[in-house]
């Protein structure tokens, strides 16, 4: 059996593209191509195409777009630029056109001018054994502008090893993004369809 994954939003009548998971491949972050008569750009904060591989914000048209807002014509012109719908969402495009979402753009942790993508590291503490699952910030640094720091949910039954974790991070992600802070919690708040709320009241545990 085969799951396909699809992504969309409520703007784009609730499907961009779609992508069927192959056996044996983890691939979390592709979300496939796009559906027909609907086109996809990549676009950097002064609306020029990226690259191929080039992180920007996913902008979409198509028939499936919305046309606005009910009444409020501010919002609609602030997201529909040019007829494209921009979705608040960061992604990147390879060379056999597949999309690939990496994040929020309003999540983004800027460290010394370098953009970090907190869904990056919670993705790579979430495959650790010990973890259960994570919540990724941005932590204010006098020098750097900001640092990540991560809220974590140990799984039942494990021993958390804070340098074991550590060291299964430099495995797997540079050490800029490495959280200079790991503190333990029994819940992370989720919105009601189940995402993380990235309004958690981290302040509790600071």
């Amino acid at each position: 059996m085969r799951f396909i994954r699809t992504y969309g939003l409520t703007e784009s009548s609730t499907r961009i593209s779609h992508y069927v998971e192959q056996p044996n491949v983890v691939n979390d972050i592709c979300v496939g191509k796009c559906i027909p008569n609907v086109e996809v750009r990549i676009v950097d904060r002064a609306e020029n195409d990226c690259r191929i591989g080039e992180i920007g914000e996913i902008t979409v048209k198509g028939p499936n777009v919305m046309k606005g807002y009910y009444m409020r014509t501010d919002e609609t012109e602030r997201v529909i630029i040019n007829g494209w719908l921009h979705t608040g969402d960061l992604g990147k495009i390879d060379e056999e056109n597949n999309l690939y979402i990496v994040g929020r753009k309003k999540n983004i942790i800027i460290r010394n001018a370098e953009n970090i993508y907190p869904e990056e590291i919670e993705g790579v503490l979430n495959s650790c054994p010990q973890i259960r699952e994570s919540f990724v910030y941005g932590e204010p640094h006098e020098l750097l502008g900001e640092v990540p720091a991560a809220i974590i949910v140990i799984n039942d039954g494990i021993e958390f090893k804070k340098q074991e974790l550590i060291n299964y991070c430099y495995e797997k992600l540079s050490s800029s993004k490495i959280p200079v802070k790991f503190i333990v919690a029994d819940k992370i708040d989720k919105t009601s369809n189940g995402k993380i709320d990235r309004g958690f009241r981290k302040e509790e545990f600071v």
